[in-house]
């Protein structure tokens, strides 16, 4: 079950991963810096429920990651495009918090697509040579897996 006591869609791993990866590239696009040589990175894991229990073995939600290089002086740009990209794009932004202090610049931007409910974070890496970009989805029922 969901949070709001409804079945969990059902989606399989493979179309989660398609829909990350999408949600991913558009915001790479908005940045057109080069990812990192370690390219992307992909788990997926048992939901956890608001009170920290672990949902059972026929869920899973998956968080997909790239880090993009970005010179520090960029930071606070990159991270206004995608703002406003995702604005563009009807991702729901729900944190903003950019510093455009120039010994610290950067932050982070966070939206829920609510299209499809999936979450994307982008931001700043300590020292800001980076910039992550995760997409996180929502907790999805195994195609057969007898859940919801």
């Amino acid at each position: 079950m969901s949070k709001n006591d409804e079945p969990l869609r059902v989606k399989s791993l493979e179309d989660t991963r398609a829909t990350a990866e999408r949600h991913a590239r558009a915001v790479l696009d908005v940045i057109g810096a080069p990812i990192t040589p370690q390219g992307v990175s992909s788990k997926d894991g048992p939901c956890e429920s608001p009170d920290g229990s672990v949902s059972d073995a026929d869920s899973y939600s998956l968080l997909h990651m790239y880090n993009v290089i970005v010179a520090p002086t960029h930071q606070v740009e990159v991270l206004r495009r995608v703002r406003d990209a995702f604005t563009a794009q009807g991702v729901k932004v729900v944190r903003d918090e950019i510093y455009d202090i120039p010994e610290s610049p950067g932050g982070k931007v966070s939206g829920t697509n609510e299209a499809d409910g999936f979450r994307i974070l982008v931001s700043s890496t300590s020292p800001p040579e980076q910039i992550t970009v995760w997409v996180t989805s929502p907790c999805f029922a195994k195609p057969g897996g007898g859940s919801g």
